[in-house]
C-alpha cells in the first residue's frame, strides 16, 4: 500500500495520519524486527507473510488503545 491509500485505510476508522506519521510507523515495524518490504515508495510497501505471536497482538493493542489521537468511541468494546 502507499502512503496514500494506508491514510485512507486509516480514515475509514476516523483517524487522520499525515505521511511523516505513517513513515515513522513503518519505520517503527521494521525497527521491530518486522520485515517490511517495498518496491520503491511509489510502488509501496507492504508487510512480508507473517502470523503475530499471542503477546505481539496484545501489545499492539494495548499501544492503540492508549493513544491519545483514539477517541473512546473508537476503540472496541472488548479484545
Amino acid at each position: 500500500m502507499t502512503y496514500g491509500q494506508i491514510g485512507g485505510k486509516l480514515r475509514l476508522y476516523g483517524i487522520e495520519a499525515e505521511r511523516k506519521l505513517i513513515s515513522r510507523d513503518i519505520q517503527t515495524l521494521i525497527d521491530c524486527g518486522y520485515v517490511v518490504l517495498s518496491a520503491g515508495k511509489r510502488e509501496g510497501y507492504y508487510l512480508a507473510d507473517r502470523d503475530f505471536d499471542d503477546y505481539e497482538i496484545m501489545m499492539m493493542y494495548a499501544a492503540v488503545s492508549r493513544a491519545k489521537s483514539i477517541t473512546d468511541k473508537d476503540q472496541p468494546d472488548s479484545f
